[in-house]
């Protein structure tokens, strides 16, 4: 698109999911203008604890380094953050992004994968917080649903789980992160559900008790008849703990190309570890059938991460989202109306017969820029 340079742009960040997303979805597309600074108020506004909070902060820190961005306002607590003009600074092959708590990893990658391909190409990531937390996709997601599906679009995404993080006060968990693309990305298209031939599970807890009794619930996975390889399974730990904490990630391949996905991260307490665990996988398989009898190509929280990237392809990409109805938050057409508004791509949506929608964008094909100076001292983010 134009790059403007009549003065900041300006993000209300109370528009619509008014959260983390809002955050996300402005600075991970904010490199497309460099010339033009880029103002966030009223962050997290609607929420009982308003203004930006550690994950808000490491991932907004990452996001700007990588594309070039001088902070201000980039204190815990912030309701108003403001990104610098771009301006040529060197980069280490390797970037340090921890957070305090157990800040989630994955929404951390929500900001920083589209700088990281198209302003730091050979960069890579090491992210430090939690990797299996509640409200947001386990660190599994990335792997067996995300990178699949960006692999369509010519996007190779390597994350590896070096130590698992969960929000129980214990260690924080480690991610390592490379990727790379050939730009300007292919369009998507996600329209055609297919039949199943593979579901993988991959169960992680913060001690062996849960996350053997997890494998065993998950065992016999769903109803649907398809190629299951063995449940992958890690815990933190093998010592004894009061409350478990517990993470369960489903991905149900299709012959289209499409990758469903249902996950869950709770607390299992000891005393009901078993049925506790039953019960968590029995809403998991309910959750992905209902997904799979929805004809959707993608669930509401991998569609969400999508946008951007149709956003950022030429030509136009099509996704088959699930029924307006069933979201469970505004994430999705939070995304489209910021994906819309920092790159000048255009989208549409409508409703197809059986309630899915068909989310259809002409992207701005967009061109990776050449990769920044190499430094080799250590950049860390916190």
């Amino acid at each position: 698109m134009q790059d403007a340079t009549e003065g900041p742009l300006q993000i209300d960040g109370a528009t619509l999911e008014g959260g983390g997303q809002v955050i996300r979805s402005s600075l991970s597309l904010a490199f497309l203008q460099p010339s033009r600074p880029l103002r966030l108020h009223s962050i997290r506004a609607g929420r009982p604890k308003p203004g930006l909070a550690n994950q808000h902060l490491v991932g907004a820190r990452l996001a700007a380094a990588l594309s070039g961005r001088a902070l201000t306002g980039d204190d815990k607590g912030s309701t108003e953050l403001v990104a610098a003009a771009h301006e040529e600074r060197p980069l280490p092959p390797s970037l340090e992004a921890a957070a305090e708590t157990a800040g989630a990893v994955t929404l951390m990658l929500q900001a920083a994968l589209p700088p990281l391909l198209f302003c730091a190409p050979g960069r890579q990531l090491l992210l430090r917080g939690g990797t299996d937390v509640n409200f947001s996709p386990p660190a599994a997601h990335s792997a067996l649903v995300l990178a699949p599906l960006l692999a369509r679009m010519g996007v190779c995404l390597d994350t590896r789980v070096a130590a698992r993080g969960f929000n129980d006060g214990g260690p924080l968990g480690q991610v390592t992160v490379a990727a790379r693309c050939e730009t300007p990305l292919p369009p998507l298209t996600l329209t055609e559900r297919g039949k199943p031939t593979s579901l993988r599970a991959l169960v992680a807890a913060s001690d062996a008790a849960a996350c053997r009794l997890l494998a065993e619930a998950e065992e016999p996975r769903c109803t649907v008849r398809v190629h299951s390889p063995p449940v992958r399974a890690t815990s933190r730990t093998d010592e004894y703990t009061a409350v478990s904490t517990a993470s369960v990630q489903l991905a149900l391949t299709t012959d289209s190309g499409c990758v469903l996905s249902a996950n869950s991260v709770q607390s299992l307490p000891r005393g009901d570890l078993g049925p506790a665990a039953d019960r968590c996988c029995a809403k998991l398989r309910g959750e992905l059938l209902a997904l799979l009898e929805s004809g959707a190509c993608a669930c509401e929280h991998t569609a969400d991460q999508l946008i951007v990237f149709m956003a950022l392809a030429g030509g136009t990409s099509r996704l088959r989202a699930p029924p307006a109805a069933t979201l469970s938050s505004l994430h999705l057409p939070t995304a489209v109306h910021f994906a819309e508004r920092l790159s000048g791509a255009t989208f549409r949506i409508t409703e197809s017969e059986d309630g899915c929608q068909l989310v259809e964008c002409d992207g701005v094909g967009a061109r990776a820029r050449p990769a920044p100076p190499h430094v080799h001292a250590r950049h860390a983010l916190e």
